[in-house]
């Protein structure tokens, strides 16, 4: 408004002067350049407009402070001068800032407008952050949710880029969105990594986010069970299972009879416990990938729980074999079947060895090699596929024997003229004597033979009276395997010692047996002749036997029937029948009824029994006490009470014999030369085949050895006929003499041959030595 006025500033009209003046009195107006609710960045250019109607706009002053996100906070006063319609600028030195300017101007009248406050500078210097949401490592389908989100402590965000990348490819962008969420479709058995960005009103854009990955898997894991063994010798065993790519869960079932879970979990291995013997278990499993694809059952595996002991045994052998080569053979059994035999032998006492290039087999013979003299042994064991060894096996025991038996013949030179011919002679033999005999003018004598020990028998033969001269005898011996050896000797009867006595006793029986007799010119006279028998208790006749009447009854008998007219004796009490009447000791009181008398024998392990008196004659049953039993060898008892401890035998000779203690061992064979004792074991009762040792071999004549063990050395044996090396051949060949010998020797060679034996030079060697 204008009006006109005195200068002075008069107040009425009437006042007024004639020359009209402007008068002005309203301020100026100043306005802002900045938006309510608008972010702006890290400076803000602000522009102050001035106007005024009057004397026009002069001067304008701001000042500019911090407050809260609510402007409410701070405030100042308007200090800085600036031109009106000029700007200034605003910065903010942090992430966010929240101001507001205070300003005024002035006009030249000198108005001043009141102080303005813009609305709330907010301010935002920071950058948003994107993030994608996790994906799982592995996923079984081929679309794909991705999810994202943002972040900003100023400004808004207004839109995402998200970007993709197929295994170790460059990113591609899959889009830019408002909002946080898309599907996206890949293709299986791919790796894809994916990140984002995000932009806020300002226009600054977030750095590319972390990338997330996942992999696509469609296809179900494979998975194994390892395979067990077809048997075990176990009631807990380990399961161990695999799969052919990773895998984040295992199902795995066992059966014996209906299938069952066994196991689940991501282990691969767990202990199957308390499996019973001879059942079989099967085994299965499935498996589940991360990517959560589930695979199909695997293939089945089975084993079998065996732990029963297989068993093996040697078959029987002969005791004696009469060749050093023989079959070895064995059997087992095992509900598993058997893998492999062990089978070993020793000789003698020696130590067990495996059968020689046998060791662990599965055959069930062998063509064994011994030492003739030998005793060998042989036990066997098996294994089943299980691993289950079972127990070493009977032994079972055989000897080589193909050597015939040794006599040693004692035998006086001289035997005075009346006297018996008492003959003996030591025969050892590895096995049995089967028979031996004395020959005497081609008359086969009859004699006793006695076993001593288990290689050792005592022959003894009487000749009666041999009539006075010279005499050449033969022994053969013969063992159980048809080896045998004649010896011949000699002796020569001479008369007695004139005037030289003996009892009768020594040479007759009877009432022949009284007194002496003497050497008169050569003969033994003296003695009571024999007469005929009587029934009067005396031997009269001299044959041995008392009252042996028409050689029909003896006293020795518990009953005497006498003949030829004797008269009976009165009946006494001594088991005899005195009065010849049948019965013994009738009508008699021997004995009290209840008295006991001692019975049997106490000889060896024999105890004596009792015999009971019954109505005043004794019982004739001997109660109680040991009686004899069958021989049991090497014990160091006489088990049969015959007077002689632990008396041998050997399989098929005849005789007094024994059973030899069950597993008990002795040499046997030679220690002669290069060769070495073996072993007998007891087998059955019965001493088996001497083995182990070192049996004789020929006769090298150069080494210095007694290789054939017959205690004779290179040039002292006879079978090297003195020489130091084997016989020359060619010396014989090209002398006159030897063409002689070579005939000589091709008839021997044709004779053996026709007898179907076969020529050696030790049967040449004794056949020309008259051996």
């Amino acid at each position: 408004q204008t009006r006109t006025c005195t200068p002075s500033g008069c107040d009425t009209e009437t006042q007024c002067i004639p020359d009209p003046v402007t008068c002005d009195t309203q301020p100026p107006i100043t306005r802002d350049n900045l938006e309510p609710n608008t972010w702006y960045g890290e400076m803000v250019l602000v522009s102050l407009t001035c106007t005024d109607t009057g004397s026009g706009c002069k001067d304008t002053y701001y000042c500019v402070y911090d407050t809260d996100e609510t402007g409410n906070e701070g405030s100042c006063t308007p200090a800085t001068r600036t031109d009106p319609n000029s700007n200034f600028t605003i910065v903010c030195d942090s992430d966010i800032c929240y101001k507001k300017t205070t300003y005024y101007s002035t006009d030249n009248a000198g108005n001043a407008e009141s102080y303005r406050t813009s609305t709330l500078i907010k301010m935002d210097s920071s950058v948003p952050v994107c993030t994608m949401n996790s994906l799982d490592e592995y996923t079984n389908k081929t679309q794909i949710t991705l999810s994202w989100s943002g972040t900003s402590t100023g400004s808004e965000i207004t839109e995402y880029t998200v970007q993709y990348k197929i295994d170790d490819e460059n990113y591609q962008t899959l889009g830019t969105f408002k909002t946080t969420s898309t599907e996206f479709t890949g293709e299986e058995n791919h790796a894809y990594a994916f990140r984002c960005k995000a932009k806020n009103e300002l226009g600054k854009e977030s750095p590319w986010s972390p990338e997330v990955k996942t992999f696509i898997d469609t296809t179900p894991p494979e998975s194994y069970i390892k395979p067990l063994p077809e048997y075990l010798n176990k009631t807990r065993f380990l399961v161990e299972w695999s799969s052919s790519s990773d895998v984040s869960f295992y199902s795995v079932q066992f059966k014996d009879t209906e299938w069952a879970a066994f196991y689940e979990g991501s282990s691969t291995s767990k202990e199957f416990a308390n499996a019973e013997n001879n059942k079989t278990y099967s085994f299965r499993v499935k498996a589940t990938d991360p990517a959560g694809n589930t695979g199909e059952w695997s293939d089945i595996v089975s084993t079998t729980i065996d732990t029963s002991k297989p068993t093996c045994e040697i078959n029987p052998l002969l005791d004696v074999q009469t060749n050093n080569i023989f079959t070895v053979s064995w059997s087992g059994y095992d509900a598993s079947g058997i893998d492999y035999y062990e089978v070993q032998y020793k000789e003698g006492t020696g130590n067990w060895n495996p059968l020689p290039g046998l060791y662990k087999t599965t055959q069930t013979s062998y063509q064994f090699t011994g030492i003739d003299g030998k005793r060998y042994h042989f036990v066997c064991r098996a294994t089943d596929p299980a691993g289950n060894t079972g127990e070493w096996s009977d032994i079972v025991s055989t000897t080589i024997d193909t050597s015939p038996p040794d006599i040693k013949i004692n035998c006086p030179d001289k035997i005075s003229k009346g006297d018996n011919a008492l003959i003996s002679a030591t025969i050892h033999d590895i096995t049995n004597i089967f028979k031996a005999y004395l020959t005497m003018n081609d008359t086969q004598i009859q004699g006793t033979i006695n076993k001593q020990n288990e290689t050792t028998w005592e022959a003894v033969w009487v000749i009666p009276h041999p009539d006075l001269g010279s005499y050449t005898l033969l022994i053969y011996a013969e063992d159980n395997n048809s080896n045998f050896v004649t010896k011949t000797f000699s002796f020569t009867v001479v008369p007695c010692q004139e005037g030289a006595t003996r009892p009768c006793s020594e040479t007759k029986k009877g009432i022949c047996g009284t007194g002496n007799e003497t050497c008169t010119n050569g003969e033994w006279v003296g003695c009571p002749e024999p007469v005929k028998e009587r029934c009067n208790g005396e031997d009269d006749d001299c044959d041995g036997i008392i009252d042996n009447i028409d050689g029909k009854a003896s006293v020795q008998e518990t009953k005497c029937r006498c003949y030829n007219g004797n008269q009976p004796k009165t009946e006494t009490c001594n088991d005899i029948d005195d009065d010849c009447d049948g019965e013994t000791d009738e009508g008699l009181t021997c004995c009290l009824t209840g008295e006991t008398r001692r019975c049997g024998t106490d000889v060896g392990i024999c105890e004596y029994g009792t015999e009971t008196c019954i109505n005043g004659k004794w019982s004739g049953v001997c109660e109680g006490g040991v009686k004899p039993g069958e021989e049991i060898c090497e014990n160091n008892k006489d088990d049969d009470c015959d007077g002689i401890t632990d008396e041998m035998r050997q399989a098929g000779v005849r005789g007094p014999a024994c059973k030899c203690m069950e597993g008990s061992t002795k040499p046997c064979g030679s220690d002669t030369g290069i060769c070495e004792h073996g072993i007998q074991t007891c087998i059955n009762g019965v001493w088996g085949e001497c083995t182990g040792g070192k049996e004789p071999e020929t006769e090298i004549c150069w080494d210095k050895l007694d290789n054939d063990c017959d205690g004779y050395a290179d040039a002292d044996d006879p079978d090297c006929e003195g020489k130091e090396t084997n016989f020359n051949w060619i010396g014989i060949i090209i002398s006159f003499i030897g063409i002689a010998i070579l005939g000589v020797l091709g008839y021997l060679w044709w004779k053996f041959k026709k007898q179907g034996k076969e020529l050696t030079w030790e049967a040449l060697m004794k056949k020309w030595k008259g051996k």
